[in-house]
């Protein structure tokens, strides 16, 4: 059975991996079969650029806010779930592409993350080399 701990170490340390008796080969063969049924399975329902962001963006964004591999996952799915409900109602009140909408508000999170990270890495500077009197 392949579970979450497999393809957190086989993907993060593949060493430590076979050393602990995990079977490297056959948890990359699954993790790749899914993500292949994944991919070809919602190509063809939404679309290639879609399928693409989709796989990307909130990835991104999560790993930005994530501390560990289960976290990464949680934040990337809300990430993604929100995008789509953000994406979907601006189509609808704008009347535009749902496909484009959904990739602009994923991208405006990506933005959004990188934005705050910087700013309160600047704060954090700043305070730390603030004297005292």
């Amino acid at each position: 059975m392949v579970s979450i701990q497999t393809f957190s170490g086989t993907c993060f340390d593949p060493g430590f991996a076979a050393v602990s008796g995990i079977r490297g080969k056959t948890a990359n063969a699954v993790f790749m079969i899914l993500i292949s049924l994944t991919i070809s399975i919602s190509v063809q329902a939404v679309g290639v650029m879609l399928v693409t962001g989709l796989m990307t963006l909130p990835v991104t964004v999560s790993i930005i806010l994530g501390k560990s591999f289960k976290a990464v996952i949680g934040v990337s799915m809300m990430i993604g779930e929100f995008s789509i409900m953000a994406g979907l109602f601006a189509s609808f009140y704008l009347s535009i592409a749902a496909g484009g909408a959904i990739i602009t508000s994923s991208l405006v999170c990506l933005i959004i993350v990188v934005a705050l990270k910087k700013l309160l890495g600047k704060i954090v500077k700043a305070a730390s080399t603030t004297k005292y009197l």
